[in-house]
């Protein structure tokens, strides 16, 4: 815990320096959550993540360079509604696309004169949204907390303060090129691109949201036994589910 309080309050000194014009209060409301990034430099940290821009996320190695763009983003706004650049939210009450109800994304940049947001989305498509039907999401770094909601005013009526915020990484994991190809080959890893629900996401619930999504080596002669079976078993319960989908949409046909 020193270390790390240790390392914000260098990286805020460093900040507030490069941006005199700026109150150094701005950099201390940055929200810093920390994670454990791997075993490999493990007193330093590696990798920020600081949400917003045009893919939903940037990642900078300088913690004090990403409380700077965490601070901008979150300046970055009509001022009046609480949320900023970077902002996490979830959609709620459209009229048209009432699909994207219930969606979350991360907000990219204000449009003043439509009073819209972008919002980037899950599965990469940005959609303009106004500011009435987006509800900010907090609490998002706590190891124990389910995702929280907050509207965008204060309970005497004011708008809150846009929440700036950055994911510190401490340390990596690293492997030589031989063992990674080796250990992907007998099925120990499964890969896919990200997308903003795991950064919107608690931490509890961002190893649910891989399900469906990660892709792993097909079998072959390095594939270990039990992970064959693991496999087996997935596609015969897949399986089993896709009769009985096709099963209730022949009965479905038949009533109708």
């Amino acid at each position: 815990v020193q270390v790390a309080t240790s390392a914000v309050r260098q990286a805020v000194d460093a900040a507030a320096s490069r941006w005199p014009a700026v109150s150094r209060e701005v950099f201390e409301h940055v929200h810093v959550a920390h994670y454990v990034g791997g075993p490999c430099d493990e007193q330093k940290i590696v990798t920020c993540i600081v949400p917003g821009g045009q893919r939903g996320w940037s990642v900078v190695e300088n913690l004090a360079s990403a409380l700077e763009l965490a601070a901008r983003r979150a300046r970055a706004g009509d001022g009046t509604n609480g949320i900023g650049a970077g902002s996490s939210v979830r959609i709620h009450s459209l009229k048209s696309a009432t699909d994207l109800n219930g969606l979350v994304g991360i907000c990219i940049a204000y449009d003043s004169s439509a009073g819209r947001w972008l919002v980037r989305l899950p599965n990469g498509s940005g959609k303009r949204v106004k500011c009435e039907n987006l509800t900010v999401l907090v609490n998002l770094d706590s190891p124990t907390a389910e995702q929280g909601e907050v509207h965008a005013t204060q309970e005497n009526g004011e708008a809150a303060s846009p929440q700036a915020r950055v994911l510190a990484f401490w340390g990596d994991a690293r492997w030589s090129r031989t063992q990674l190809l080796g250990e992907i080959a007998r099925g120990h890893w499964g890969l896919c691109k990200g997308n903003v629900c795991d950064i919107v996401s608690v931490p509890r619930a961002r190893r649910r949201g891989l399900e469906g999504r990660l892709m792993y080596a097909p079998p072959s002669e390095m594939t270990e036994e039990s992970l064959r079976d693991q496999m087996r078993e997935v596609r015969e319960v897949r399986g089993r589910r896709l009769g009985e989908l096709a099963q209730e949409a022949e009965e479905q046909q038949q009533q109708e």
